[in-house]
């Protein structure tokens, strides 16, 4: 194709540093990923979400040696791949979120080898242009004008790799997506993370919901928010999953519906995009085992780790496919002494538009060859989380 001689013609144009020489320990499909990005110069590691794509993108940094520019998609999971950089890299990575940089700052930058920005951020710093290498993490974003405007303003970026578990988009803008990187260099099933052992399988109950009909542009308010009996159905299951000694999860649309919810459980803690040190301090706590369960939003959805979740209550509703695929492998990373991650779902049938929803995610749990899935009464919960 016309990109493919494009691409050769350019071959002899690759920036090339310095290996750092440092030893990045990756498991054997890591390093087959890395060792594909590196043949390639330029594509998309597609691999599910907890497989330990940010070590993929610290060995490349350290085989390449050259300034690098990672984009992430929030403030929570910049400061997450800082951390990570920083084990191996120590000083020479700084994260850059939010408004205008102090003068030191930028100083700073100058002689900091990776640098971690959101993408309103990335697009505005001074000294892009010396960037080598551009990373766009969470690469299914990268049909977003703001994410665009990154890869266009890093032109010395000849390296471009972008990292994803969800390689496709919920609304069609596929073309745009790969528009930034046409195309993907390695690729690796969920059935086969749980075959080494990344992944833990999943067992999921889809719970039948009934009671007034929801309709109309309130569907959503009426029939999921503000719907007593699902309510008390999720703060139901929450307990009961909090008494088997499992720490949960429990993911929501609205911020007003996460509090409702952790208002009916004992012990829970809400969290919200407000405060994402707070976010992290609660994440840390289920980790640890001092509160059993975290009631949030997206906030602790896309790309936020909690490898110790054993369950994810899922509140949300909603049909799209990126989403839901995030959303339930926050609690399927392996973890001592974990088998299995719980998932509860809900089968929405009081209302037409909630129960077209409620099949499409049925089907997408259904497309897994390691995901246990039923539909079951709310009555038959207990035996089938004791099996």
């Amino acid at each position: 194709s016309h990109y493919q001689w494009r691409e050769l013609a350019r071959w002899g144009d690759r920036p090339l540093g310095q290996p750092l020489g440092i030893d990045v320990p990756l498991f054997d499909f890591q390093a087959e990923a890395v060792e594909a990005f590196l043949a390639a110069g330029r594509g998309v590691v597609d691999l599910p979400p907890r497989s330990g794509k940010t070590r993929i993108g610290i060995a490349i940094a350290v085989r390449l040696g050259l300034p690098m520019l990672w984009v992430a998609p929030g403030v929570g999971i910049a400061k997450q791949t800082e951390a990570a950089f920083a084990e191996f890299l120590g000083d020479q990575v700084l994260s850059v979120t939010g408004g205008r940089q102090s003068s030191k700052r930028e100083r700073r930058l100058l002689h900091t080898q990776v640098w971690i920005a959101t993408p309103k951020t990335a697009a505005k710093l001074p000294g892009i242009k010396s960037r080598r290498v551009l990373v766009i993490d969470e690469f299914h974003h990268a049909a977003a004008k703001t994410w665009q405007a990154v890869s266009t303003a890093a032109v010395g970026c000849w390296w471009r790799l972008g990292l994803t578990g969800t390689h496709f988009r919920a609304d069609g803008r596929d073309m745009e997506m790969q528009g930034v990187l046409g195309r993907s260099v390695y690729q690796q099933s969920v059935e086969s993370m749980v075959g080494i052992g990344r992944l833990v399988p999943a067992r999921i109950a889809m719970i039948r919901v009934r009671g007034a009909e929801a309709k109309g542009r309130s569907y959503y308010k009426d029939g999921v928010v503000n719907h007593a009996q699902r309510n008390a159905l999720i703060a139901w299951v929450g307990q009961h999953l909090v008494h088997r000694g499992k720490r949960v999860l429990v993911l929501a649309k609205e911020v007003q519906h996460t509090r409702m919810l952790a208002d009916q459980i004992p012990g829970a803690v809400a969290v919200d995009g407000g405060d994402n040190d707070a976010v992290d301090r609660a994440l840390a706590d289920l980790e640890a085992g001092r509160v059993p369960c975290v009631v949030g939003t997206s906030v602790i959805g896309e790309g936020r780790d909690v490898p110790g979740a054993d369950a994810l209550v899922y509140a949300c509703a909603g049909r799209s496919r990126v989403k839901v695929t995030q959303d339930y492998f926050r609690v399927l990373t392996a973890s001592p002494g974990k088998s299995v991650g719980l998932i509860v779902d809900f089968a929405d049938t009081h209302g037409s538009t909630l129960a077209e929803h409620a099949a499409d995610r049925l089907l997408l749990y259904r497309e897994e060859a390691a995901f246990d899935c039923r539909v079951i009464e709310a009555t038959e919960f207990a035996g089938w989380l004791g099996r």
